[in-house]
């Protein structure tokens, strides 16, 4: 959006010599207003037992160390699945305005407009694919979207050289696989790791999957392009979500939860034996 406006307001010149800076400056209020959020807001109740619990038995923690310990297995778990998350997430917003304007021949501000339907159709439709999560065993819905994520990927690039309105109708829909897959990372934290090593557990794989994967993904979708074919991220994309959907049918069950008693939140579970609510 602020790419928009800013392209709308400048010149080219002026773009290049300072109006790229204005969308990060921008971003520092909002970084603050975040950080304020999050220092007013209190600890979820079974964080300041397990804080007391932690301090009453004064031993020493090693946050890394215990997480290794305790929870290696969902660390792969969910390092595997962010590094398909941040495949297809960070192609959509470090790729594809690139994309559009050198390879499709759209006008910068067409194709940031394109970009800008495809989002909010996807925040307006995810609410939905939320609540299908609640009801759904947590593989199945992590299949689907694995398996939904790898079929669309290539008809979603075929379809950006067919029009304005077909192309915004393939990146919409890429756009509503994309951000569903983020509900199954962010349940899968919840849901899966003990409350003790919860935040440096899921922290690293997370970091680790979006600088190798995310972080790399506009310069591989690049190097694809040029090397092999203008379809060539997608199939690369498609490759992921293949691996993915493995990884979520014996990796991403619902009976794997972490065991009532460990102080575990979330989302509520399919499975009566395992029911868990926020």
């Amino acid at each position: 959006m602020f790419g928009l406006v800013m392209s709308t307001m400048t010149t080219p010149a002026e773009m290049h010599a300072w109006g790229w800076r204005v969308p990060f400056l921008i971003a520092v209020p909002l970084g603050l207003i975040g950080l304020y959020l999050r220092l007013d807001i209190e600890d979820s109740p079974v964080y300041l037992a397990a804080a007391r619990e932690l301090e009453a038995s004064r031993q020493r923690h090693a946050p890394i160390a215990e997480a290794f310990r305790l929870a290696w297995k969902q660390m792969l778990v969910l390092f595997g699945w962010v590094a398909m998350q941040s495949v297809a997430g960070y192609i959509l917003v470090g790729f594809m305005l690139s994309r559009l304007v050198t390879v499709e021949h759209y006008p910068v501000k067409t194709a940031l407009v394109m970009l800008i339907v495809a989002h909010v159709v996807a925040v307006l439709v995810v609410p939905g694919i939320g609540a299908w999560c609640d009801r759904t065993e947590r593989s199945t819905f992590a299949v689907t979207l694995a398996l939904a994520t790898a079929v669309w990927s290539v008809p979603a690039f075929s379809f950006l050289d067919r029009g304005l309105i077909a192309a915004t109708f393939a990146m919409s829909i890429y756009a509503v696989i994309q951000y569903s897959t983020m509900i199954v990372s962010a349940t899968a934290v919840v849901e899966r790791f003990p409350v003790s090593v919860r935040y440096s557990a899921s922290a690293l794989p997370f970091q680790l999957a979006y600088t190798l994967f995310g972080g790399t993904a506009p310069f591989v979708g690049t190097w694809l392009t040029a090397r092999f074919s203008h379809l060539a991220p997608a199939y690369y994309i498609a490759v992921m979500g293949l691996l993915a959907a493995v990884l979520a049918r014996f990796a991403l069950r619902t009976k794997d939860f972490v065991p009532r008693g460990q102080d575990v939140v979330g989302c509520a579970s399919t499975d009566a034996s395992n029911d868990i609510s926020i």
